[in-house]
């Protein structure tokens, strides 16, 4: 009986894996994987729009700003009072004020968060003697003001308390100086990267080399991606490079980009990276800027602020990367070089972000990069850095759809501390979670207008 009922089972079992197979298997047959741009495959970017052309026109200024804006005066913009600016600028009776206000607040939130602490007794004469025993700055260390901005298109978030600038630190900028001089020297006896070297020790594009007065192409023998290779300077000395020497590297670059396109027409999206000194990652002390040219679109970090480009028209109808600047600059925070501007960004990566911008890699976009970075170097001793940047499609926009989502020629640059420390300058709050940054952008872009202003005479 029990053998039977086994059997009965069995073939129950077997008569509805049939019967299953009967009403499932002319679906299956006619089944096909969902392609990936329809149903649960369909991804939420629908590609890029043609954008209205970037252009560094005239728009209203700092001044204006202050002038139509507000009911009540400031005397100088700091992270400290911008949320107040904000309440005021948001209920400007001027229509312009106000439709500025609305782009601001579609690309950024910004808030600022109270906090307490309690000093003991046994801390306050420490306190005082780190603030320079200042009643008001202490203060200031009891009743804290953190300000948050976050960038709402790109998710980048900053967060700022300038007490912490405050903070004892070691000076280190003659022990930076004499650390530098050092490797140098060292390096110098056995550099590849070296005038008498680079031949022998170097590999070669398939086109060979770009050579200039002052600057050579090397491909990279260790590369992350296709098209990937080095410009290095003829001089070998990591911070003593000239404006001239500056801008034939760039050139260099360019003519090495425009070489790769014409031997593979797809690869039409320009980067230039740079990382001076060990410190920023470099591997070699010798200058060197890595070039890039990639096909379908830019590397990641960059596409974000792509993104945020296309996100931002369909919105507005107008170019991001243009207004972005006018936001910046009503705050009072660009410089311009003739087609070219440097601003402090409000939302910076790391501490002294400048963003710099023109609509194409001319000379006075390179020349604004060449003069912040002497701002680093020489006047904020500043020995690191670290730069990425965009450059426009290298193809006509009638060409691959090179017109849509197409980039301004865009930095970002940043220094990267103590060049002789061994403590790192980025932690896994600023990898991982939000920037803290202490130096306000309003100071920063201020040592960049001196910068300009006495580097660039006769420019």
């Amino acid at each position: 009986m029990l053998i039977k009922l086994r059997q009965r089972e069995v073939t129950l079992c077997a008569g509805g894996l049939f019967l299953a197979a009967l009403i499932f298997v002319p679906f299956l047959s006619v089944w096909k994987r969902p392609d990936k741009n329809h149903g649960e495959y369909q991804r939420s970017f629908q590609g890029y729009s043609v954008w209205p052309d970037y252009r560094n026109n005239p728009s209203r200024s700092h001044h204006w700003f202050k002038k139509t804006c507000f009911y009540t005066e400031y005397q100088q913009m700091e992270i400290g009072i911008l949320a107040d600016v904000l309440k005021q600028w948001e209920n400007a009776q001027d229509s312009q004020c106000r439709e500025l206000f609305r782009k601001f607040n579609f690309v950024f939130s910004v808030r600022e968060t109270p906090t307490n602490v309690i000093i003991p007794a046994s801390f306050e004469d420490k306190i005082n003697k780190w603030l320079g025993n200042k009643k008001d700055a202490f203060k200031e260390v009891t009743h804290q003001v953190i300000t948050s901005v976050f960038n709402e298109l790109t998710s980048e978030h900053t967060i700022y308390n300038p007490l912490r600038a405050k903070r004892p630190m070691t000076k280190t900028s003659h022990q930076d100086r004499q650390y530098v001089e050092d490797i140098t020297k060292e390096s110098a006896q056995n550099c590849d990267f070296c005038e008498g070297s680079y031949k022998r020790f170097t590999a070669l594009d398939p086109f060979g080399r770009v050579e200039s007065k002052h600057s050579y192409s090397v491909a990279n023998a260790f590369k992350y991606d296709r098209w990937h290779s080095l410009v290095l300077l003829r001089n070998h000395h990591p911070l003593k490079w000239t404006e001239e020497e500056f801008l034939d590297m760039a050139n260099t670059g360019l003519s090495w980009m425009k070489n790769v396109n014409a031997i593979q027409k797809d690869y039409v999206y320009p980067i230039i990276f740079w990382d001076l000194l060990p410190h920023a990652m470099a591997s070699q002390i010798h200058p060197h800027i890595h070039v890039n040219v990639r096909p379908d679109q830019y590397y990641g970090a960059q596409e974000l602020w792509r993104r945020a480009g296309e996100t931002y028209f369909r919105e507005f109808g107008s170019n991001y990367f243009k207004e972005l600047k006018e936001l910046h600059q009503v705050l009072g925070l660009t410089v311009d070089l003739g087609t070219a501007t440097a601003f402090a960004n409000l939302n910076p990566k790391h501490e002294t972000e400048i963003i710099v911008l023109s609509r194409t890699p001319n000379k006075d976009f390179f020349r604004l990069i060449y003069y912040v970075l002497r701002t680093y170097l020489d006047d904020l001793d500043q020995l690191c850095f670290s730069m990425a940047i965009t450059l426009p499609s290298l193809v006509p926009d009638s060409y691959m759809n090179a017109d849509r989502g197409r980039m301004p020629a865009f930095a970002r640059i940043t220094s990267r501390g103590s060049a002789s420390s061994v403590k790192g300058d980025l932690s896994s709050m600023e990898m991982y979670g939000v920037s803290n940054v202490n130096m306000e952008p309003w100071t920063m872009i201020q040592h960049v207008q001196q910068s300009v202003n006495k580097r660039s005479v006769g420019g």
